[in-house]
């Protein structure tokens, strides 16, 4: 992930070069993808805060991000984060667009 991570960095903006999305947002979901399925809930959650705010992803991968984030804070029984979240995704769905982590 570190190297995804600097690579992206390198970058310095997202792309989507052949259906092929990458960039220092892509790479970041990716890593608090990759903490919460090694149930590093805390580090999740610090991941969070250097995913960029208003960077592109598909609506599916911003979707799946809420649903980590939603998990993380579950996890660590934050429920009123945890249920702010799965609102949030929801929203997302709902209007097609993405939404700040």
């Amino acid at each position: 992930m570190s190297l995804a991570r600097t690579a992206a960095a390198r970058i310095g903006k997202d792309t989507n070069i052949h259906a092929t999305p990458f960039g220092p947002t892509n790479a970041g979901i990716a890593a608090v993808n990759a903490a919460v399925e090694s149930e590093r809930f805390d580090y999740a959650l610090e991941l969070v805060k250097s995913v960029p705010h208003n960077g592109w992803v598909s609506p599916t991968w911003r979707a799946r991000h809420l649903l980590d984030v939603a998990i993380a804070h579950s996890e660590l029984n934050q429920d009123e984060a945890a249920t702010d979240r799965l609102l949030a995704q929801r929203r997302s769905r709902r209007s097609g667009c993405a939404t700040t982590p």
